[in-house]
């Protein structure tokens, strides 16, 4: 295998899944341990995306926030907010739905 090659998501789950250490010890259920396992890595995977995807919007939310007060700042005294402005403000607003409840 080259440095270079990553294996695919599915790929690593099969070999997580038909672990052959399931089978020597109860070759009978092999089907079944295999099954168990792959929702394991299902669940893994599943935390791996939401932390990831939690830090990105809170990365964003840091980078959003303060130029959304910049951009306000500047346009102190017109009538009309921008229309790049309001999603800068939408944004900063929202609480991060990737966020775990006990965490909010």
């Amino acid at each position: 295998m080259s440095e270079g090659y990553t294996p695919t998501t599915e790929q690593v789950r099969s070999g997580y899944a038909s672990d052959p250490v399931g089978e020597y010890h109860d070759p009978i259920n092999a089907a079944a341990n295999e099954r168990a396992a792959a929702r394991g890595f299902d669940r893994w995977l599943a935390e791996v995306e939401r932390a990831a995807a939690e830090k990105a919007w809170g990365d964003l939310a840091r980078i959003a926030y303060p130029l959304y007060e910049a951009a306000e700042a500047a346009y102190v005294g017109h009538k009309e907010p921008s229309t790049l402005l309001a999603p800068l403000g939408k944004l900063a607003a929202q609480t991060n739905p990737y966020q775990r409840e006990e965490e909010k």
